[in-house]
C-alpha cells in the first residue's frame, strides 16, 4: 500500500509516470496584500490572521506584508514595518493550470480570477480607510498563489475513499481536493487525512 501525500506538483509527476491521467485543473489559490500607513499601528507584532471576513467571491484576513513596507519604503523611508497595516485578499481560481509528467508547471489566471481579487481589494482598501490608514499611502503586494492542488481531484483520479486506479495507491494531500477553496485547505487536508486512515483501518480489519 502506497499514499501519496507529496504535494499537488509532485504527486501528479507521480502519477502521469505510473501511467495514470492526472496533473490537470491545477488551482493555486490567488492571493495579494492591501495595505498602507498607520503609524504606530504595532501590526508587525501581532498574531497574522487572526480574523476572517467571507465575501461571495473572496475572503480577506489580517496579514502583514513586508512587501508593502518594502514598496513604502523606496518613497518615504521613514515608514517602518510598525506603521503599516495591511490585509490578505484571497480567492478561488478557475482551476485552469496543468502539471506535465517532467513536473512543469503551466498556470494561468482568467478574466474572472482578476475581477474577484479586484472586487476583495476593493473591500480591503475599504476597510483600511475606515481603520485609519491614510489612502494615499495604500499599495498591494503583487500577484501571488499558494496552497497548489487539485491535480488529482476526487472523481477524476481518485475515487471517494482517495483511491487511484492502481490497486492499493491512494492519494492523501491538497491533488485531491475537487475545487479552488479560495481558502487555506490545511484543516481539509488533516480531515481528509483522517478519513483515510479510518479507511484503510477498516479495510484491514475486514
Amino acid at each position: 500500500m502506497i499514499i501519496l501525500a507529496a504535494g499537488a506538483v509532485d504527486s501528479a509527476v507521480i502519477l502521469q509516470n505510473s501511467g495514470i491521467d492526472a496533473g490537470n485543473k491545477l488551482f493555486f489559490d490567488p492571493f495579494v496584500s492591501v495595505g498602507g500607513v498607520l503609524k504606530d499601528i504595532h501590526y508587525n507584532t501581532e498574531v497574522q490572521m487572526n480574523a476572517l471576513a467571507v465575501g461571495k467571491e473572496y475572503i480577506l484576513a489580517p496579514h502583514f506584508s513586508s512587501f508593502i513596507n518594502n514598496y513604502l519604503h523606496e518613497t518615504d523611508s521613514d515608514i517602518e514595518g510598525k506603521d503599516i497595516l495591511s490585509i490578505m485578499v484571497k480567492v478561488p481560481d478557475d482551476m485552469v493550470g496543468t502539471v506535465d509528467k517532467d513536473g512543469n508547471v503551466f498556470k494561468f489566471n482568467t478574466i474572472d480570477d482578476i475581477r474577484r481579487l479586484a472586487q476583495g481589494c476593493a473591500a480591503a482598501g475599504g476597510i483600511l480607510e475606515k481603520a485609519g490608514v491614510d489612502p494615499t499611502t495604500m499599495t498591494s503586494t503583487v500577484f501571488r498563489g499558494a496552497h497548489p492542488g487539485g491535480t488529482a481531484a476526487i472523481g477524476d483520479v481518485v475515487n471517494n475513499n482517495l483511491k487511484t486506479e492502481i490497486d492499493g495507491l491512494y492519494v492523501g494531500d491538497a491533488s485531491v481536493i475537487p475545487i479552488s477553496p479560495g481558502k487555506p485547505p490545511i484543516l481539509l487536508i488533516l480531515a481528509l487525512a483522517l478519513r483515510l486512515a479510518n479507511h484503510l483501518k477498516e479495510e484491514v480489519i475486514n
